[in-house]
């Protein structure tokens, strides 16, 4: 664990997955000029993001509109980052087991159930949380949320 700059690691993500997303996934992202350092692993937050991303964009497969908005911001003493898609969303009664292992709405031979437990965990290493806000009708927002440590 180290200083780590999210927006470095979010723009190496955005690479490692654009074979996939590229003409399939609109991104709309444009971080800020620079956020905070935050401790972690870097290499264990970009897996993070490379599974939200690519989750987000099987999500949206079926899709009229794919359309995935990233934001970074700082929200008082944490760093906040938010993966918006135009997917079908997550049903209500879902919300919970998706981060529950081997559990997944993908189809069979699609999704092993693990990315987004393990994704939590390695975000929970990082004394943050990753979770999911539902607003209806408008896909799925995951939400990670890292503390900047009180040097930063």
């Amino acid at each position: 664990v180290s200083p780590v700059d999210v927006i470095a690691c979010m723009n190496k993500a955005l690479r490692m997955c654009s074979a996939r997303t590229k003409g399939f996934v609109q991104v709309r992202y444009s971080p800020p000029e620079s956020l905070p350092m935050v401790l972690a692993d870097a290499l264990k937050l970009e897996q993070v993001f490379v599974n939200l991303i690519l989750n987000a964009s099987d999500a949206m497969e079926d899709s009229p509109v794919r359309q995935l908005e990233i934001t970074l911001a700082r929200v008082a003493d944490t760093l906040q980052v938010r993966l918006q898609d135009t997917g079908p969303g997550v049903p209500p009664e879902k919300t919970e087991s998706i981060f529950q292992p081997f559990f997944t709405t993908k189809p069979i031979g699609k999704g092993t159930g693990l990315g987004l437990h393990i994704s939590r965990n390695l975000v929970e290493e990082c004394k943050g949380t990753l979770d999911l806000l539902q607003a209806p009708g408008m896909g799925a927002c995951f939400e990670v949320v890292l503390p900047i440590p009180p040097d930063a």
